[in-house]
């Protein structure tokens, strides 16, 4: 296992609990939700794909609401511009990254971050 499998690993983890307190204070200590957007931008995006994989087969979407609402978004408002083209490609290629993108509010987002993605985000929920 790589470092980057460990930290979605502990993402997980933190978040399967019946019990999580809310998003935001208190509810993580994981690097995820808190370092790596801001950070380092690039390897962010890679742990979110990693989770992804290993949430694809969850039968229900919570962790993939917790995924679109934290770290996705927080990503894309920290460092949309950084990362803008690989996110349409992954929300090209893949189902389930997209359905991921669109549980993401763009409230915070640049404009030219959300006017790229926004062929995209068509289905939100």
């Amino acid at each position: 296992m790589n470092h980057f499998d460990g930290i979605a690993d502990e993402w997980i983890k933190a978040w399967s609990g019946k019990n999580i307190a809310s998003v935001g204070q208190g509810g993580s200590d994981c690097i995820l939700d808190w370092e790596l957007p801001r950070e380092r931008p690039e390897e962010y995006l890679d742990i979110i794909l990693i989770v992804l994989d290993k949430i694809r087969n969850e039968e229900n979407d919570r962790l993939l609401g917790l995924l679109a609402a934290g770290p996705l978004e927080d990503l894309l408002h920290e460092n949309g511009k950084q990362v803008v083209d690989r996110v349409e490609k992954y929300a090209r290629i893949d189902p389930l990254f997209r359905k991921l993108l669109n549980g993401v509010w763009v409230t915070d987002v640049e404009e030219n971050v959300k006017v790229q993605l926004s062929k995209y985000r068509n289905e939100r929920w």
